[in-house]
């Protein structure tokens, strides 16, 4: 008899991201950027700090649009053998959420991509040879028996059992394990920091001590936004010393309190660089960039035609920036706007236009500092529409009633976009903002504020992070109350919009969006200032949406969907593009759980599952055991053993479907929860897949 065993690693069938080594964003910086510029004489202060053995984390600083992240991705680019690690708040790309062990696997897998030879040059085998004669009834013999194996994501193991025997009367295994930890998000972060970085380290460093391993993570101040358990940063402030050869070059704003812990911690290893350190070189750099727009056609022809010398423009355009590139990016996409405002203007409109772009070319009332050239702007567009309004559905039937233009139609635009997860269509930003405009409003409206928008397969979102941060800003509230939008008032008519258009039928839902980001939005009310008065509603939405089955199921579904066919590629929301992953499907909505009984501390609130009502039309309460069924199922998840003890599916097979898998979870953290209530936990004969009516149970959802 013989058995071979063999447990893949994630290398090749994780969780990754398609886009591993973050090139599209890498290429949209520095390859598709004509005005690019780089920076040498930061690239030679960065390699003379990392030259230092006693700089382990090099901490690079600098204000919003002063060029961190154009600069990580020109080093990124610039030295290919790094592993990077690129932090974004609407990251849904698992390598990228922000998390310690997803920091850890985008670089164990990257190393393991590049370097595989760290990752032990040979697949390691475990070999088992033997010969049994016979083995006598109420006898056992085992082959190979482990307590615990952690099997590492970035290679992978063999086990071979051989076994020979004559007569077996009793038990013959070949593999015993007793706890198997094959998937990544099963590892424990202990294992997974030596599996991914410490011991390929430390195999390089036996074999080649002068090399460097430097990981280049950029936007530590994300963190700001995001609420993970055991973050990156997290991760970084209590690592073991890292070995020798390896660095990290760490980019973020200035954050003291954010930093606090991890500069207290890594004082001895950690040397800090100010990206405005130099002010002639920044100021070089940005007279180059600022050349560069200048000698573009648009630009150059209208200087022209103005008789503005081009160095006039330059000088004074790098005066107002003051050191910051976002200055210039700002100002620069409100010129072309302007330009393209006097080519495309009508009857009567060109003279006010071109006045317009005279003024911005001459600097003329164009304020320094980003947050007032934005508010700035702003009041351009504000202005121009002053007096126009839009034409909405009315009450009646074939009636329509008229909205100020600002209000109705722009300040929602930008109040949908200034919160979304991840660029959205022109039909959800109408949706989510309760945009009831004509379909030419709109466009006009998105055309009109397109200094402000980056639009790439149709979909929409603003163009730089500093910007919403503006929108949203108490600063913004108490300098420019005209400019500002309540980011909580904006998560919950976003997610109001979404539980309206999809509640109903989670499973049947084709927004994407509004499934996999609802409870974000709801969170995110939740912890604004602004939601405080609306604690007691939002409570109670998020508790009827996470306690939903058929919600979670949803949710899961569209995150670990397969990849779309090349000719729907194009036009999938990022959503939809993720290499498929039951893991990752299963782990997002296990967040949404652990993030939602963090919040939900009052057992007050109105807790009514969706489609539950008592007579008379008023929610009834949720059952006494659904808050227990959240937190415990927030839970981390238990450990695969060798034998599960979490019910299979009614009569079948193991199960298959990250719906059942959330059941699992949910059974095996408490078996008291069924999905009928009173009724038994099928509900039906082995393989019928019964709708059940909703009852006084949690899943109101159909039976797995």
């Amino acid at each position: 008899m013989e058995a071979a065993t063999r447990i893949p690693g994630m290398s090749g069938n994780g969780a990754i991201g398609a886009d591993l080594f973050s090139d599209s964003l890498i290429r949209s910086y520095v390859d598709e950027n004509p005005r690019f510029v780089e920076r040498p004489w930061l690239a030679e202060l960065i390699e003379g700090r990392l030259a230092d053995p006693s700089c382990r984390f090099l901490l690079l600083t600098g204000e919003p649009g002063s060029g961190k992240t154009g600069l990580a991705a020109w080093l990124a680019r610039r030295s290919e053998q790094w592993p990077r690690y690129f932090i974004r708040r609407d990251s849904q790309v698992p390598l990228n959420s922000g998390d310690a062990r997803s920091l850890l696997f985008a670089v164990g897998h990257q190393l393991a991509t590049l370097h595989p030879r760290l990752f032990h040059p040979e697949k390691l085998e475990v070999i088992v040879r033997q010969r049994v004669g016979e083995v006598a009834a109420g006898g056992r013999t085992i082959g190979l028996r482990v307590g615990d194996l952690a099997v590492s994501p970035f290679y992978e193991t063999a086990v071979h059992v051989e076994q020979e025997a004559g007569l077996v009367a009793g038990e013959l295994a070949g593999i015993e394990v007793g706890q198997l930890v094959a998937e990544e998000r099963f590892l424990e972060l202990a294992n997974l920091q030596y599996l991914a970085l410490l011991d390929p380290a430390e195999v390089w460093l036996a074999e080649e001590p002068e090399a460097r391993i430097v990981i280049l993570v950029d936007a530590l101040d994300e963190f700001r936004y995001q609420h993970v358990d055991e973050s990156a940063l997290d991760w970084l402030a209590a690592c073991p010393q890292l070995p020798a050869n390896v660095r990290f070059l760490l980019t973020s704003r200035p954050d003291e309190r954010l930093l606090e812990v991890f500069r207290r911690r890594q004082g001895e290893w950690l040397c800090e660089v100010a990206i405005d350190a130099d002010p002639h070189e920044v100021g070089a750099d940005l007279g180059r960039y600022a050349r560069r727009f200048a000698r573009e056609p648009t630009c150059a022809q209208a200087l022209a035609d103005d008789d503005i010398p081009s160095e006039h423009f330059v000088a004074g355009a790098v005066a107002h920036a003051d050191g910051n590139f976002q200055y210039l990016a700002a100002l620069f996409r409100g010129i072309e706007q302007a330009v393209s405002a006097v080519e495309q203007a009508g009857a009567g409109e060109e003279s006010e236009r071109r006045e317009t772009l005279r003024r911005l070319l001459r600097l003329e009332d164009v304020p320094a500092g980003l947050g007032e050239l934005y508010a700035f702007f702003l009041a351009l567009v504000r202005d121009a529409v002053a007096g126009q309004y839009v034409d909405v559905p009315g009450a009646v039937l074939g009636e329509s009633e008229r909205l100020p233009a600002w209000e109705g139609l722009y300040q929602r635009v930008l109040g949908v976009l200034a919160v979304a997860r991840e660029p959205l269509t022109a039909a959800q930003v109408a949706r989510f903002g309760k945009i009831e405009a004509e379909e030419r409003w709109l466009q006009a409206a998105l055309a009109r504020l397109g200094q402000f928008l980056d639009r790439e397969d149709g979909r929409y979102s603003l163009y730089h992070a500093s910007f919403p941060e503006y929108l949203t800003a108490a600063q913004t509230h108490e300098s420019h109350p005209d400019s500002y939008l309540d980011p909580a008032e904006w998560h919950r008519t976003i997610a109001a919009q979404a539980l309206k258009h999809c509640s109903d039928d989670w499973l049947a839902c084709t927004d994407g969006y509004a499934v996999v980001h609802s409870p974000a939005h709801l969170l995110a009310a939740l912890r604004e200032p602004g939601g405080r008065r609306w604690q007691a509603q939002l409570k109670g939405a998020l508790t009827r949406l996470v306690t939903d089955l058929e919600f979670l199921e949803a949710k899961a579904t569209w995150l670990i969907r397969v990849h779309l066919p090349p000719a729907s590629a194009a036009t999938a929301s990022r959503s939809e593009r993720l290499l498929p992953s039951a893991g990752l499907g299963v782990d997002s909505v296990l967040a949404d759980l652990r993030a939602a009984a963090e919040a939900i501390s009052d057992e007050r609130v109105d807790q009514t599952p969706a489609g539950s009502r008592s007579r008379g039309g008023r929610p009834a309460p949720l059952a006494p055991h659904a808050r227990s069924w959240l937190v415990r199922a927030a839970d981390p998840l238990p450990r695969v053993g060798g034998r599960s003890d979490v019910p299979r599916r009614c009569g079948q097979g193991p199960t298959r479907t990250a719906r059942t898998a959330l059941l699992q979870v949910a059974l095996a953290r408490n078996p008291r929860v069924t999905c009928a209530g009173a009724h038994d936990r099928c509900g039906s004969r082995a393989g019928n897949s019964t709708r059940h009516r909703r009852g006084p149970g949690i899943c109101g959802g159909r039976l797995p």
